[in-house]
């Protein structure tokens, strides 16, 4: 169980450090301050050209997980 705690421990962060993660914060903050919904700020942040921290497309859930995190 230890294991399991440090991995996630260093998962977060190292998404916390990403330089890329936290500009994808910032501009996703804004949007859904401007209104947006999760669908359509993920959509912007695809178009955008930003990925996840494992090279994924952003998704609704993902774009909720980057919210909390703020």
């Amino acid at each position: 169980m230890a294991a399991i705690a440090k991995s996630l421990q260093i998962r977060k962060v190292n998404a916390a450090e990403n330089p890329q993660n936290r500009q994808a914060k910032r501009l996703a903050m804004s949007l859904h301050k401007q209104g947006l919904s999760l669908l359509q700020i993920a959509t912007e942040l695809n178009e955008a050209g930003f990925r996840t921290r494992r090279g994924q497309t952003f998704l609704k859930m993902s774009v909720l997980r980057l919210l909390w995190r703020a």
